[in-house]
């Protein structure tokens, strides 16, 4: 295991509570739901799975919270995380994440992700049930997921215009990306609106989330060309070479397509490394517990786990 990756292991038992608290609400109050779950897993993989949520984790710790909030705001990160990825399902036809569900092994992953919203919005009001502010919570939880799906409802009505590259920045990206990792603190401002940190804090991983999402653009290319769906690279060559969809198909099947649009590619590449290094210079002083140069190698763990490395120059320098 890779040395950097050792500083996830802290976290894997947390996230494992967080997923079992989840999974409990399950059982005891829908067992027909019921989740199969993994007696033993490789860390390793595991980490790669959930190094975003982890990152999050490492942020409630560094900033002083305790076992039991960062678990509370874990669940809520969670539930959010899930509901906004199984909708992304449905949109997308993938199915990216499902439970494994004991008694619907057979079913389509369609209405696996439909089963899964509803599941997890159920799950959402027992867990905060007579919490305080549980209704401040889910009321501005449920607004900010419904300006991320207002994004992706705009895409399907009109499928055929592609947006400037400026555009899927501030209008797409900032909600697939940025806004989409700002829910992990939607529950932390109202819950703990004392803390000054916290705003901050949020500020530096909205450009982490835009440096992910520009990155996920350049992999996801071919198959967001071929769906019509809104992406920065594609954006980008639209825009450069005059070109709609369909020659964006011709043109991201070819063999020497990497080759041939190798500049935009890496301007692409460093646009969102560039985002992610300011990100997290921003932490650094809320006690983040990654340096610059361990983010680098996650960076190049994410890509090679992910199985889309040859997509990417090579990383020689630090973030």
């Amino acid at each position: 295991m890779e040395k950097f990756i050792k500083k996830f292991e802290v976290f894997v038992d947390i996230y494992k509570d967080i997923e079992n608290t989840v999974f409990d609400i399950i059982d005891n109050n829908f067992p027909l739901m019921a989740i199969k779950r993994a007696d033993n897993i490789n860390k390793e993989n595991y980490i790669a799975n959930n190094y975003l949520s982890m990152i999050f984790l490492g942020i409630y710790k560094g900033i002083g919270l305790s076992y039991d909030k960062i678990i509370f705001y874990g669940v809520i990160n969670y539930i959010a995380r899930g509901i906004v990825t199984c909708a992304d399902n449905l949109f997308d036809q993938e199915h990216k994440f499902n439970f494994d569900y004991k008694k619907l092994s057979n079913t389509s992953p369609r209405a696996k992700s439909t089963f899964s919203i509803i599941l997890l919005q159920n799950v959402l009001d027992i867990f905060l049930e007579q919490k305080v502010n549980s209704m401040d919570i889910k009321k501005e939880l449920f607004n900010e997921l419904f300006a991320i799906g207002l994004v992706e409802a705009e895409e399907e009505e009109d499928k055929d215009k592609i947006l400037s590259p400026k555009d899927i920045i501030e209008k797409v990206n900032f909600y697939r990306g940025s806004r989409l990792l700002g829910i992990a603190f939607i529950a932390l401002l109202i819950v703990e609106k004392k803390n000054k940190k916290i705003e901050k804090i949020k500020t530096a991983v909205l450009k982490m989330g835009m440096g992910l999402q520009l990155l996920d653009d350049i992999s996801d290319i071919g198959i967001d060309v071929k769906c019509k769906k809104r992406n920065y690279l594609a954006s980008v060559l639209a825009y450069s070479y005059s070109l709609n969809y369909e020659q964006l198909k011709i043109e991201t099947a070819l063999q020497n397509f990497k080759e041939k649009y190798k500049k935009e590619i890496e301007l692409s590449y460093e646009e969102g490394l560039d985002y992610i290094r300011k990100s997290i210079k921003s932490l650094a002083p809320f006690g983040f517990f990654m340096s610059a140069s361990e983010l680098d190698k996650l960076v190049n763990f994410i890509i090679k786990s992910r199985q889309f490395e040859e997509f990417f120059p090579k990383q020689n320098k630090e973030l």
